[in-house]
């Protein structure tokens, strides 16, 4: 049964780090950024993204957002607290941001709240490991019970 247990849940782990993965492809100065962003931009005009700079401070993080025009870029917010900065950025935008050599990765800036398949089916999943979690809790413990 313990192994049938470990099966399952190993299984489900990998689909769904496989499901939310992304590859992690690098510019020509060196810039890591998720190849999803990509992907993103493919159907929409904005993506957004979280930018952690080499070396980070406010100064940095505002001079750095004011080499792009005001229509390649929206919702600025300015993270102290996780030195780094979350931006929707247009497909020009993006590209010439990676070429900058302050900028040391850029990530794809997921939605917390969203109705696409993927995000439904995770959340199914995790749904179903949480269950499963309970019945199996539930079945040691009145297994134990038989015991005494």
């Amino acid at each position: 049964m313990k192994k049938i247990i470990l099966v399952c849940f190993f299984v489900i782990s990998i689909f769904l780090i496989n499901l939310v993965n992304a590859e992690i492809l690098v510019s020509e100065a060196g810039v890591e950024y998720e190849s999803r962003i990509l992907d993103v931009l493919n159907n929409n005009t904005f993506v957004p993204i979280i930018i952690e700079l080499n070396e980070f401070s406010d100064a940095e993080a505002r001079d750095l957002l004011s080499m792009f025009d005001e229509e390649n870029i929206k919702d600025i917010a300015i993270h102290n607290l996780t030195n780094s900065i979350g931006v929707d950025m247009t497909e020009d935008a993006f590209f010439e941001l990676i070429q900058d050599e302050r900028v040391d990765k850029v990530y794809y800036d997921i939605p917390m709240f969203t109705s696409s398949k993927k995000q439904n089916i995770v959340n199914k999943i995790l749904i179903l490991m949480i269950l499963f979690i309970i019945i199996l809790t539930l079945y040691l413990k009145n297994k134990k019970r038989g015991k005494k």
